[in-house]
């Protein structure tokens, strides 16, 4: 194996969105998604991170990829009337629940084990300082 030899998995995450220059395909499924070109690179790391951590297999990485685009895409809401209607969230918001959504950013505080994420500073439960 080279110095620059590729797993099976890099491979097919390369095949699957591209490079530096993201795939046509990869944009337009983006862009389907309401999900920014800047978004499409910082899935596309998360899923090259989960695969140097061997956390997923060659025919898992395309739906990973679906399943966090679909992360960032729009909200969906009920109204009263029964219609469903897309309601675009803001960056902070899509990018909070995929933070949420991560299981390794999640942990528990020590006082009440309620679910916080690992940058917080304090527990919104109980209010224990967390740093």
């Amino acid at each position: 194996m080279g110095l620059f030899s590729k797993t099976p998995e890099e491979k097919k995450l390369k095949e699957l969105t591209g490079g530096f220059l993201l795939t046509d395909r990869y944009l337009k499924t983006l862009e389907s998604y309401g999900v920014s070109r800047n978004m499409g690179y910082f899935i596309q790391d998360t899923v090259r991170q989960e695969i140097k951590n061997s956390k997923l297999q060659v025919d898992e990485i395309e739906p990973r990829l679906i399943f966090l685009i679909k992360q960032f895409s729009s909200i969906r809401c009920e109204q009263a009337s029964g219609e469903t209607r897309s309601v675009s969230a803001t960056s902070e918001e899509r990018t909070m629940k995929f933070l949420i959504n991560q299981s390794h950013n999640m942990l528990s505080c020590p006082e009440c084990s309620a679910k916080y994420l690992k940058n917080d500073t304090y527990c919104h439960k109980c209010g224990f300082k967390l740093k």
